[in-house]
């Protein structure tokens, strides 16, 4: 299975293992076509698979052979519960989604991933508690959106619109600005 959704997923090769069902190798890449199994890499070995079409493994050895010997696949609902998990973290930091509608967000999307209750079970057992991420999520966000330092004289960032963000530069709405109330003469900017 492929994964990507996301920029960081993207980066990132599921391979279910067949030696032993419900368990995966996660690869991150390495290269162009090249990726590296996550689990070796922590025990200091590079065990690489090619990939070719987003889906066929290329190579000599099968992708389950020439692991660290410490290296062991992991059960299929962790990986996935790891994969909700970044892009939940990568919508906060893209979009500037709130946390708590983005964890919401996230948990609401198992049942469209996972078909069992069983299955969506083990996810969620996996996944992290609101409480445990909030802080994390907080963090995250701050790189979207853009901090005011003084709120009498807010940034150009956000003296425009939305709309006028998005629009291209022939646009009539490129830089539309915000209606601003500046004072008590009833005088707007």
């Amino acid at each position: 299975m492929t994964v990507g959704q996301s920029k960081y997923l993207s980066e990132m090769y599921v391979y279910n293992s067949v030696r032993t069902p419900g368990y995966v190798y996660e690869f991150c890449r390495l290269r162009d076509r090249k990726f590296v199994c996550r689990g070796c890499k922590k025990f200091k070995k590079s065990r690489c698979i090619t990939i070719e079409n987003n889906a066929v493994v290329v190579g000599e050895k099968h992708p389950e052979d020439d692991h660290h010997p410490e290296c062991r696949p992991i059960p299929e609902s962790e990986s996935l519960a790891k994969q909700l998990d970044r892009d939940m973290r990568c919508s906060v930091r893209d979009t500037g989604k709130r946390p708590r509608d983005a964890f919401s967000d996230m948990m609401t999307s198992i049942p469209k991933k996972v078909k069992t209750s069983e299955k969506q079970a083990e996810v969620v057992e996996k996944i992290p508690s609101f409480n445990d991420v909030r802080r994390q999520l907080c963090r995250h966000r701050v790189h979207h959106c853009t901090p005011i330092p003084d709120p009498l004289d807010l940034p150009d960032a956000l003296r425009t619109t939305m709309r006028g963000k998005e629009a291209d530069a022939d646009d009539p709405n490129y830089r539309e600005p915000f209606l601003l109330y500046t004072g008590q003469d009833g005088q707007f900017n």
